[in-house]
């Protein structure tokens, strides 16, 4: 790694010490705040996490409310910033599109020893964004970071023709780092699909290609082993919806509450108190919503219904456990399903997508119950279900590996781009012209 010839204290408590040459100021200096208004035909923009300043139709989770006084929205464009309302969590963006934002939002315009795409990668480092954490919690209130908040900080401003070289070299190296994660990405969703299927296909279909079949006579699930039974949910689980609220109150009984949250976060075997919201519940509530060795517990309301129906299978008893009013307990006999092929079968394609077109809902979405309690499934014999078990076990298991693999994968690259922006924004890497792929393009 190169480096400059001599360095100094750049008297930045976030940086420490960069090149000699490097000058310090404060960011009031070197940024102007700009609100331009008026502009209410203009295309609305959000802030989105992964994709920076986007058109407010892309968001992924829409807005239900229609925006007033849009005539008080700021005009943002290319190469200005925005400081917005998480910006302690995520940095600053950089807008590369014309629009108008929240009132709420604050836009810098960087003067002529700016070069955008040099702060860009300033405003995304991990030092720089812990400055930021920092300097919200000294704010009172809650309130969001001003320009003015802003403006006191120092930052580092190389010389122009430096932060060309810096943004240039970051943008060559960064996007290869990008892709990489994308692909490896894509590799595990392919990974997540293929285990989708798998299951998918194992309990609705069976694991002997060669077994007479009969139509189930349910257009969503098609054609089954003739020797399974194709049953409606009420007809082999006793269901049932949680009524604990998140109260406490004297003199009843400590429990911790299974939230839906619990329940598609990470298996509940796995979890710990912490993980859980402590509350207090009378006897007679403790009797009718405790947690036991074979429950399955499903997601009845979430605010994506991507989220609802995704279930745990518990296979102790959680004796100072009970479930929330957002969560379903399907209590099945032990001779009826066998206790691993419970996992499998309510995490099958079929039914997460029939669920899922029953879902209704604008902010929180939900299912009506007789609905649920109606739909069908193909039931095999329990020997039978013993084997689908053992063989999705050992193939998930390997899947789960590979994506486990992949995804240290993924952070060792992010943690390595990482240290890259900062090496280099901060003049930790010197970068010269040598370094850049193909021509330089020189700002005049």
């Amino acid at each position: 790694m190169k480096q400059y010839e001599t360095y100094k204290e750049s008297g930045i408590d976030w940086i420490w010490n960069f090149p000699s040459h490097w000058e310090v100021k404060k960011a009031k200096y070197i940024f102007d705040e700009i609100k331009m208004t008026g502009f209410e035909h203009e295309t609305i923009l959000s802030v989105s996490k992964g994709k920076g300043l986007i058109p407010r139709t892309d968001m992924e989770q829409k807005v239900v409310n229609a925006d007033k006084n849009l005539d008080k929205f700021k005009l943002v464009t290319p190469n200005q910033f925005i400081i917005h309302l998480r910006s302690f969590q995520s940095g600053f963006e950089m807008s590369t599109i014309s629009g108008i934002v929240s009132p709420a939002y604050t836009i810098l315009q960087g003067g002529n020893d700016v070069n955008p795409g040099y702060f860009k990668r300033l405003f995304h480092s991990e030092t720089f964004i812990s400055k930021l954490a920092s300097l919200v919690l000294s704010l009172r209130d809650g309130k969001p970071i001003s320009f003015a908040d802003f403006g006191e900080l120092y930052l580092p401003l190389p010389s122009l023709k430096e932060q060309h070289l810096m943004a240039t070299y970051l943008d060559q190296h960064v996007d290869k780092v990008d892709l990489l994660v994308e692909k490896k990405r894509a590799q595990i969703e392919r990974l997540r699909e293929y285990r989708q299927s798998l299951i998918t296909e194992s309990v609705t279909k069976g694991l002997d290609p060669d077994a007479p079949i009969k139509d189930s006579g349910v257009e969503w699930i098609g054609a089954v082993p003739a020797h399974w039974e194709v049953s409606k949910l009420k007809r082999f689980a006793h269901i049932t919806r949680g009524t604990a609220d998140k109260k406490t109150k004297e003199n009843e009984i400590p429990v911790n509450l299974v939230q839906y949250t619990n329940v598609y976060y990470k298996p509940i075997q796995q979890q710990n108190d912490d993980d859980y919201l402590p509350i207090t519940v009378t006897k007679h509530e403790l009797e009718f919503s405790q947690v036991k060795r074979g429950d399955v517990l499903l997601t009845a309301s979430s605010e994506t219904s991507n989220d609802i129906g995704r279930s745990t299978v518990v296979y102790e008893d959680l004796n100072n456990h009970v479930f929330g009013s957002d969560v379903i307990r399907l209590r099945v006999p032990q001779d009826e399903l066998e206790l691993s092929f419970r996992k499998y079968l309510f995490d099958n394609y079929y039914f997460l997508s029939k669920l899922n077109s029953l879902t209704r809902g604008v902010t929180r979405f939900r299912f009506n119950m007789d609905d649920f309690r109606s739909l069908f499934f193909v039931i095999p014999p329990f020997q039978e279900q013993k084997e689908i078990s053992a063989y999705l076990d050992e193939k998930t298991n390997y899947i789960a590996s590979n994506i486990s693999n992949i995804t240290t994968q993924i952070d060792r690259l992010e943690e390595y781009k990482r240290s890259l922006i900062y090496e280099v924004v901060t003049g930790k890497r010197k970068v010269e012209e040598s370094d850049i792929e193909g021509e330089l393009y020189h700002e005049a």
